[in-house]
C-alpha cells in the first residue's frame, strides 16, 4: 500500500504514472499530455517528503540550451534494478524545420545527479 504522501503537486494529466519504490521509500509520478510532460521524485528524507521535478534540473537545461528554441518535457520512464530512475527528454525543435528529439538520462537518488545515459545522443 502506497503512505499518504503531504505533497502538492499541480497535475494536468488524469492519469499520471505512479511507480512505488518501497525499498527506495521513494515514488516516481510522471504526467504526459498532448504538449506537456513532467516527471517528479518524491524522496523521504529526514522525516519529510520532498519533491524535484527533474525536468528543472541543470542537466536538463544544458541539453534543451543544445538544442536551440525547443519544446521540451521529461518523462520518468522505469525504476532501474539498481534503484536509479530512467528518464527521457523529449519534443521538437521550434528554429527552422520542426524535428523530434529524445535523449534518455539517469537520475540517482542518493546523489540527485542526473546524467546521460552513456551513448544516448539528441536523436532529431
Amino acid at each position: 500500500m502506497l503512505p499518504v504522501l503531504p505533497i502538492h503537486l499541480d497535475l494536468y494529466d488524469p492519469h499520471p504514472s505512479v511507480l512505488w519504490r518501497a525499498d527506495r521509500g521513494a515514488v516516481l509520478v510522471s504526467q504526459r499530455a498532448s504538449n506537456v510532460g513532467s516527471c517528479h521524485v518524491i524522496v523521504q528524507s529526514q522525516g519529510t517528503w520532498q519533491a524535484t521535478d527533474l525536468g528543472e534540473l541543470p542537466a536538463i537545461a544544458e541539453a534543451v540550451k543544445a538544442l536551440g528554441e525547443a519544446n521540451a518535457h521529461a518523462r520518468c520512464e522505469r525504476w532501474r534494478p539498481d534503484g536509479r530512475v530512467e528518464v527521457l527528454l523529449y519534443g521538437e525543435t521550434v528554429q527552422g524545420p520542426q524535428r523530434p528529439f529524445s535523449v534518455r538520462f539517469i537520475y540517482d537518488l542518493e546523489t540527485r545527479h542526473l546524467s546521460a545515459v552513456p551513448g544516448s545522443k539528441l536523436s532529431p
